[in-house]
């Protein structure tokens, strides 16, 4: 039997309405069959879902907080991806708009066992994310997140997070509390606040550090721009930053700007000449993967409703959409 793409089977099982009431909801993909959850069953999607599956949300705010025990895919229709004239402004916005995906707050439960071998979470706008385990192989893609939290200060619970990948995030604070790191890679993100435990021998690549950052040492920050921080025992290279050099760090093709070069857009950072050794600009709005918080793959937009009087039927609308 052939198999059918997902937006293929999802173009099967949508039913022709002339007009419908707009719905979000969640549906849970398992071996080609598709289930779907109204708005107050969310929970209940991930619930179900077993190992290997994925489950898609629509825009809307999916209030609540839902603690992960398995190795699924969560993908959202997007969070905000303003355009690049107001892309710094735009982005801090720190509530749910419309067309995004909006999620309170999962805490990831996984046992350190498990190696994670697909992106975990594309395409959302989320509250916050706790790692309670040891983990392996996380990845969060194209998200926005208020708070990254690793190790559970509450419970004192030491875990060991190895091979996370951030890609084209924006993640206001990243919290270290009881974690120890290896195989990090972060590339093309937006970071806030960077505290409360040393992160040691990792490697930055095209991003944006927009606020006062502590804890680091022996990193490496190529292509990236960066404003404040207390920068000791660094390597930097092809990057700005705000303040001057430090004799501890080690400085490659490096410029002191005396503007926040954090809140440039690509055309300005570009006049000034704030290139990488890849020839575009600096920070997340060059590299290889520029900034973008909607999904690479495809995603479900929304979903409608409609009753027939007549058929006594009611029918549903799926809207898919090619990632970006």
């Amino acid at each position: 039997m052939k198999k059918k793409s997902f937006l293929t089977m999802l173009c099967t099982m949508i039913c022709c309405v002339a007009f419908g009431a707009t719905a979000q909801r969640t549906i849970l993909s398992h071996n080609g069959t598709l289930t779907q959850y109204d708005s107050n069953h969310w929970m209940e999607a991930i619930g179900n879902a077993v190992e290997g599956d994925t489950v898609y949300f629509t825009s809307g705010a999916f209030t609540g907080v839902v603690t992960i025990t398995k190795p699924i895919v969560l993908i959202g229709a997007g969070a905000t991806s303003p355009d690049d004239d107001y892309f710094w402004r735009s982005v801090y916005n720190d509530y749910c708009v419309e067309n995004e995906t909006y999620v309170e707050n999962f805490h990831i439960n996984i046992p350190g066992s498990i190696t994670l071998t697909k992106c975990m979470f594309e395409g959302m706008h989320i509250g916050s994310i706790t790692i309670q385990k040891s983990i392996s192989g996380l990845s969060c893609k194209r998200c926005r997140c208020s708070g990254l939290r690793m190790g559970d200060k509450d419970q004192n619970t030491d875990v060991i997070v190895t091979g996370l990948v951030l890609e084209s995030c924006f993640i206001v604070g990243l919290d270290y509390y009881d974690a120890t790191f290896s195989n990090i890679d972060i590339h093309n993100c937006i970071l806030g606040n960077l505290f409360n435990r040393e992160v040691e021998n990792v490697t930055f690549t095209n991003c944006a550090l927009t606020n006062d950052c502590g804890g680091f040492a022996n990193d490496h920050f190529v292509n990236c721009i960066i404003k404040g921080g207390y920068w000791e025992h660094q390597t930097f290279v092809n990057s700005v930053t705000t303040d001057g050099h430090t004799s501890t760090s080690s400085y490659t093709n490096c410029k002191v700007s005396s503007e926040d070069p954090t809140s440039m857009t690509a055309a300005v950072l570009q006049s000034k000449g704030y290139l990488g050794n890849d020839g575009k600009v600096v920070g997340p709005l060059g590299g290889s993967t520029p900034f973008t918080l909607r999904p690479s793959q495809p995603y479900i937009s929304s979903s409608t409703l409609s009753y027939s009087s007549s058929t006594k039927k009611l029918s549903v609308n799926v809207t898919v959409k090619q990632g970006q």
